[in-house]
């Protein structure tokens, strides 16, 4: 089939700030800048998620970056389909670090689906995300 609507809908979200993830607690990313929403379909100010209304594969990719992870514990990204796991992402560090976890999937929505993220770690205490775009979301349609 032919694809329609230029990659849309489509967005880029990330971090300005830092936010505070309590120990062992699944926590959703607030996102606080759009670099673009072709379709205003990422909510950034009320539920903090994605809502294509346009049904289809959408490829989606979400950067998540801890600071001061201790070693040999994880920070994890969950992938929330209408309040719903459907995919988890973690990595366990080998030595104190701020590097971010990566995750690219794909994922077929309906036109009254959507996506949120969410963060988990494990280091003992609270922790802060990265700010300057070191947390960021996107997300487009591919078919």
């Amino acid at each position: 089939s032919t694809m329609t609507g230029a990659l849309r809908p489509s967005f880029h979200a990330y971090k300005n700030t830092g936010q505070t993830i309590a120990n062992n607690t699944n926590t959703t990313v607030t996102w606080e800048v759009e670099t673009f929403d072709s379709d205003g379909k990422m909510d950034i100010t009320t539920n903090e998620r994605f809502e294509p209304e346009v049904a289809g594969y959408y490829y989606m990719h979400c950067m998540l970056g801890i600071t001061n992870m201790p070693a040999d514990k994880y920070c994890q990204i969950r992938v929330q389909k209408n309040d719903s796991d459907i995919f988890t992402r973690w990595q366990q560090f080998a030595s104190t670090t701020d590097a971010p976890v990566n995750a690219s999937w794909v994922v077929y929505l309906d036109a009254d689906d959507h996506v949120r993220i969410q963060v988990r770690q494990n280091s003992g205490s609270d922790q802060d995300t990265r700010g300057d775009e070191e947390c960021s979301f996107l997300a487009f349609r591919i078919h």
